[in-house]
């Protein structure tokens, strides 16, 4: 499970969600699921960005931001990776690449 903290204000956010979301749809099928948690924001203002940039992964809304505190995030874009036994496997801010992904993910293509 990937967990990303993002907000439709932040550049950088931006920029990782359409990468996000191609890794998402490439490794759904092999039990992969991506969950954005939008911070900071109204639900229907998040929900209207993700629908507008076509985003099929499942979306959170935590307006307050206590989530985000929660799991001890700073800053924007935040993400996580959670193996099968519950333990946080990679963290980052931004950034993502597909390469990092599936590495991060242990996700390789034609394997």
């Amino acid at each position: 499970v990937l967990v990303t903290f993002w907000a439709s204000w932040c550049t950088a956010c931006k920029e990782e969600l359409p990468v996000l979301e191609a890794f998402y749809r490439a490794h759904q099928d092999e039990d992969f699921l991506l969950i954005g948690v939008n911070t900071g924001e109204s639900p229907q203002d998040a929900a209207g960005y993700i629908a507008e940039q076509g985003f099929t992964f499942l979306a959170w809304s935590d307006p307050a931001g206590n989530q985000m505190i929660k799991v001890g995030a700073r800053g924007l874009p935040y993400s996580f990776i959670v193996d099968r036994e519950g333990r946080r496997i990679a963290t980052w801010y931004g950034g993502a690449t597909e390469e990092f992904l599936e590495e991060a993910v242990g996700l390789k293509r034609g394997e």
